[in-house]
């Protein structure tokens, strides 16, 4: 009898691994259904592994279901995982699910959490909160504070870039794409920000490079297309 179960507590043991490993695959691959399908077979095994239910979580944030994250997110903090990221995608999921009491404990737990490596992402998940609340000097002065932490946050350069924008302040904006281009050039936003910008200043060769660009980041942005398809009528116009 002892014999049975030490086997089947050795043949659980490699398939929980073999299950990590698949995992790590599906993920490199970028097949996400089947990296959360193994996901949820560990979950099976071992409903306590964190690792799981944090990724678990962050595949129904991302497929736009925030109150189904945040019953994994919660899960995590009853178990006593109590840590910056956690307070910041409570923060998150709990915006966009339209609770909005609890949203700014969260965020102001995970700033006292913080370190510097991970405050800036607190930062910046704040100027997104901000610019949904539709109060943008807050957004941007959020967005000064995550470049004060990481000046190579290329996301909150593109972010800033756009309030520039919409105070005209043209040249500024300009600059801010670029670097948020030199800093992080696997973003598709920056290049398409980039290009919808040089359109309207009627530099159309900056704007069809930059929008090709964009879309050999992300070929079904539908805007980058759009801008593509305007370029080309105005190139075979010539």
């Amino acid at each position: 009898m002892h014999l049975i179960n030490n086997f089947q507590n050795c043949y659980s043991t490699i398939s929980t691994i073999n299950r990590m490993i698949l995992e790590i695959i599906f993920e490199g691959l970028n097949n996400i259904p089947m990296s959360v399908k193994y996901y949820r077979d560990i979950l099976e095994l071992d409903a306590t592994d964190m690792e799981s239910i944090a990724c678990i979580g962050l595949h129904h944030f991302y497929s736009d279901q925030p109150e189904v994250a945040l019953r994994y997110y919660r899960r995590l903090l009853q178990m006593g995982l109590y840590n910056a990221e956690l307070f910041n995608n409570l923060g998150l999921c709990s915006f966009y699910a339209q609770q909005f009491d609890v949203v700014t404990a969260c965020f102001e737990n995970a700033l006292r959490l913080a370190l510097d490596d991970n405050a800036a992402d607190v930062w910046y998940n704040i100027s997104h909160v901000a610019i949904g609340f539709g109060d943008l000097d807050i957004a941007e002065h959020s967005l000064h504070l995550t470049l004060s932490l990481n000046s190579s946050h290329g996301a909150a350069l593109n972010n800033l870039a756009v309030l520039q924008w919409r105070k005209n302040n043209v040249s500024q904006a300009e600059s801010l794409l670029n670097s948020a281009i030199a800093a992080e050039d696997h973003l598709y936003e920056p290049h398409y920000n980039r290009a919808l910008l040089a359109q309207e200043e009627g530099d159309h060769q900056t704007s069809y490079a930059m929008v090709k660009k964009s879309l050999s980041i992300y070929p079904n942005h539908y805007n980058s297309r759009d801008i593509l398809n305007e370029l080309k009528k105005y190139f075979s116009s010539l």
